[in-house]
């Protein structure tokens, strides 16, 4: 055996160990599919592979799940049944012997039609089979798409037939009726970071979800979430909400609520809150709010991107100080300050960050407590008014990446060039 191959045949063993262990010792706990979901994350690092999954043997024998999958098509692939007489994987499962294909397409057991239902057809695929604490095929293990070349870290993502196309958008006769269709925010996920929002509030409408993150020293991380509706505290939330509600008139609401009657809260109840966004997919997030304390500059910047690499849209206020203000100074969000106009139709983009954008939100007429209004100022306000507009780009364009619609609304901008 040669050096390469010594070493190819040691990682695959290293792999298939860690998850012969696993189908053992987690085999009867309620968490055996995250701990399966994690060992898949690490093992397609570890092999450079495009996806990584794992398929469990049936009670009646006869039949896979895909329980745990980790990279492209992974969340189309869960829940798959896949009798044991199909696939690659089922042959592993019924043969109980390791099988690595170089190219799919040739093979005639290769199960295409679940392939192109995940949208991720792979070139080649290694299947192990993973044993019980009874000897017996347990499960499978599938690589697919692995790179064995020593290219360097992220390297293989470049090898040809593994990248996806990128994302498409045609600049051409650009202007508002392509960027916003009909301008509705139709299904679009809003999220506000803040004091609540009053639902009844005649500007506001529905709220299609609402969760309360307080301090509980008896819970998980000394955090609880409380599900479903709630006041708004202080009158924040309802007038952000609003605003939205204007300019994305059947948009989703979802009210996180952090901060208390004072408008004050503490950075982790914060970053919890943000969290929580991420975790249940909202694709535009108002954060009219942020922290000045630079111990949690990290944790932000880590939610952030993680917000930036899920397509998520995060609508920044900077602070009405000049002073640092996370996460509203980073790239990875989309930073606001109020500009000297009531007209929410416009917003500029500036050059010069940290203030990226500009908005109305200077004496602004705003929702506010008990049904009413009030006239105000701030980058708070400013804030929803971008949010507010990507929800309609993001109503009319689904697709669209955050680096797209921030082209999209500098194209657009009060002082863009003619």
């Amino acid at each position: 055996m040669t050096e390469r191959g010594a070493a190819e045949a040691g990682l695959v063993e290293l792999i298939r160990s860690l998850f012969d262990a696993e189908m053992t010792r987690v085999a009867h706990v309620l968490d055996r599919d995250a701990v399966l979901t994690a060992q898949c994350d690490a093992a397609r690092r570890m092999a450079s592979a495009g996806a990584c999954s794992v398929a469990v043997v049936q009670p009646d024998g006869r039949s896979l799940r895909f329980v745990a999958a980790s990279g492209r098509g992974a969340g189309e692939i869960i829940g798959t049944v896949l009798p044991i007489s199909t696939g690659i994987a089922g042959y592993v499962a019924a043969s109980g012997q390791a099988l690595e294909v170089g190219d799919v397409r040739d093979d005639p057991r290769f199960a295409a039609d679940v392939a192109e239902a995940t949208g991720y057809v792979p070139r080649s695929m290694l299947a192990l089979p993973l044993l019980g604490d009874d000897g017996e095929v347990a499960a499978v293990l599938s690589l697919l798409d692995r790179v064995a070349d020593g290219l360097p870290a992220w390297a293989e993502t470049f090898v040809p037939g593994r990248i996806g196309a990128a994302p498409a958008i045609d600049l051409a006769g650009l202007d508002r009726a392509w960027a916003f269709g009909d301008a509705s925010g139709r299904g679009v996920k809003v999220a506000i970071v803040d004091s609540g929002i009053d639902a009844s509030h005649p500007l506001v409408g529905a709220v299609q979800g609402a969760v309360i993150v307080e301090h509980d020293p008896e819970a998980e991380h000394g955090i609880r979430y409380v599900v479903g509706p709630h006041d708004d505290l202080y009158g924040h939330g309802t007038a952000c909400a609003a605003i939205i509600r204007q300019l994305a008139p059947e948009c989703e609401l979802y009210s996180v609520r952090v901060l208390g009657e004072r408008l004050t809260g503490k950075a982790g109840i914060f970053a919890y809150g943000l969290d929580w966004c991420i975790e249940n997919g909202m694709d535009v997030v108002n954060l009219s709010l942020s922290t000045t304390n630079h111990e949690w500059f990290g944790t932000f910047h880590d939610l952030c991107d993680q917000a930036a690499y899920g397509r998520i849209l995060l609508v920044s206020a900077l602070a009405n100080e000049r002073k640092a203000s996370y996460p509203s100074e980073f790239s990875s969000v989309f930073s606001v300050a109020a500009a000297p106009t009531a007209d929410r139709s416009q917003w500029w983009y500036n050059p010069n960050p940290p203030a990226e954008w500009g908005a109305a939100g200077l004496d602004v007429k705003v929702a506010w407590q008990d049904h009413g209004t009030i006239r105000a100022s701030g980058n708070s306000f400013a804030a929803p008014v971008i949010a507010g507009h990507l929800a309609r780009l993001r109503g009319a364009h689904p697709a669209m990446t955050g680096w797209q619609a921030r082209t999209v609304l500098a194209a657009l901008a009060a002082n863009a060039r003619q």
